[in-house]
């Protein structure tokens, strides 16, 4: 629940929590009773990390919107760092922060294990839980794509920036991103390949048809 845990420690007020457990095996259900009301709870048979957003997407309330998976982090002043963009920028549709890799292992290790699977240590945005966006924008450009078991937030962030909405990136880093052995990337990297190549595509087809 540490995911979880440095949303509660964020030092901005109101939150909107939405938790979508897309068919677990480890007991989310019983473990998310100890947040009580300050987390509404959505279960669905296992469809993807696109499927699950869009139905947390469909439950919320608020005006903002931001993701984060469940063995990532935020750092404390995430949201409220972001919020201070939209203040500052009434145009503003979507803030887009840093977020630094860490292995989920010893930190010996560390830098073979990027090198080995090609990630940079910290990313400009690139993930969902980088962003914090306005759900008018989210509401323009559509849903994540189900159709991508990986490469969803790629093919999101493609379509934000073809919508011609205003993004700013920050030069904070206020995510975390956990690099371990279960990660969906790694256990599949073929078809992660195959998964950028239909991202590409479908973004290519949008330009043609446009």
């Amino acid at each position: 629940m540490h995911a979880l845990n440095s949303v509660f420690a964020q030092d901005y007020r109101p939150l909107e929590v939405l938790v979508v457990d897309d068919g677990s095996t480890d007991r989310t259900a019983e473990r998310i009773q100890w947040y009580g009301d300050r987390v509404r709870y959505f279960y669905q048979d296992n469809a993807g990390p696109a499927a699950a957003r869009n139905l947390a997407f469909s439950k919320m309330t608020g005006d903002f919107v931001t993701f984060l998976d469940a063995d990532d982090l935020w750092h404390p002043a995430k949201l409220s760092r972001q919020m201070a963009e939209f203040e500052q920028w009434e145009d503003l549709d979507v803030s887009v922060c840093h977020v630094r890799n860490f292995w989920n292992g010893l930190p010996e290790d560390e830098r073979v294990v990027f090198l080995k699977r090609q990630y940079e240590p910290v990313m400009a945005g690139i993930v969902l839980q980088a962003m914090l966006a306005r759900r008018t924008i989210v509401d323009q450009i559509g849903s994540l794509d189900t159709s991508f078991r990986f490469g969803e937030d790629t093919d999101f962030y493609l379509r934000l920036k073809e919508s011609g909405c205003m993004m700013l990136l920050m030069d904070e880093i206020l995510g975390y991103r956990r690099v371990h052995d279960e990660n969906m990337t790694v256990e599949f990297p073929d078809r992660k390949s195959d998964t950028m190549v239909q991202v590409v595509k479908a973004a290519l087809d949008r330009k043609r048809a446009g």
